[in-house]
C-alpha cells in the first residue's frame, strides 16, 4: 500500500517518478495527490456526425473503415490519417502526429468500433467539407451503448502539465497511485459521523 509520505520513485515506474519531479517538483504521493486540475473538461454528449459543428468539443461512436500513413509536406516523416464512420454517411478524420500516431496505428485497425472525444475542425467547403479530429481520446469498446454513454459523460480533470509530462500521463499517475493508496483516516470526528 502507498502512504502520502511515499517517494515517487517507490509507488511508480521511475521514469514516469524522475519526469514528475524534474518537470512540476513532485516527489511524493502526497505531492502528486495534492496537484490539483486546473479545470476540468467535458467530453460532450454523444454528437450525430450530422450535427458537428467547427470547435466544437464532441464525442461521437464510430466504425475504423481505413488508416494511412501520410507524408508530411514541410517536415521529414509522416502522420496517421484514420477514417471513421457513423454506420449512416457520416464521416470523420482523426489525425495523429508523432509518437501519438504509432500508438493510434496499433489500435485503429479498420473493423474496430469506439468512441473519439475532441474538438471539431472543418477542412473545405460545401459538398467537400471534412471533419477532422487531431489527436482526439479515444476507447475502444464493446457493443454496449450505457459504455459509451458513461465516456460520454466522465468529466476530464486538465492538470497543470510541463514539457515531456503532459495531462494524461499525470491523470495516470494519478490513477496508479488511487489504486494503491493505504485507506485514509476520515477526516470527520467518530462522535459527529455515529450522530449522523
Amino acid at each position: 500500500m502507498t502512504s502520502f509520505d511515499e517517494p515517487l520513485t517507490k509507488a511508480l515506474d521511475p521514469k514516469t517518478a524522475k519526469l514528475l519531479e524534474s518537470v512540476l517538483d513532485l516527489r511524493t504521493a502526497g505531492d502528486l495527490l495534492r496537484h490539483y486540475p486546473r479545470r476540468y473538461a467535458e467530453r460532450g454528449e454523444l454528437t450525430d456526425f450530422e450535427d458537428l459543428q467547427p470547435d466544437e468539443h464532441v464525442t461521437v461512436v464510430g466504425e475504423v473503415t481505413r488508416a494511412m500513413r501520410r507524408p508530411m509536406r514541410n517536415k521529414g516523416g509522416t502522420w496517421l490519417e484514420v477514417e471513421i464512420v457513423d454506420g449512416r454517411r457520416g464521416k470523420i478524420y482523426l489525425s495523429f502526429f508523432g509518437r501519438a500516431s504509432h500508438i493510434a496505428e496499433t489500435r485503429l485497425r479498420p473493423g474496430v468500433r469506439g468512441m473519439f472525444a475532441g474538438k471539431v475542425g472543418a477542412f473545405g467547403q460545401g459538398d467537400k467539407r471534412r471533419w477532422q479530429l487531431s489527436h482526439p481520446e479515444f476507447e475502444m469498446f464493446d457493443e454496449s451503448q450505457d459504455g459509451a454513454e458513461r465516456f460520454a459523460a466522465a468529466l476530464v480533470p486538465i492538470y497543470p502539465a510541463g514539457k515531456d509530462v503532459t495531462p494524461w500521463a499525470i491523470r495516470r499517475a494519478l490513477g496508479v497511485l488511487l489504486d494503491t493508496l493505504e485507506p485514509l483516516d476520515d477526516p470527520l470526528p467518530a462522535e459527529l459521523r455515529t450522530r449522523r
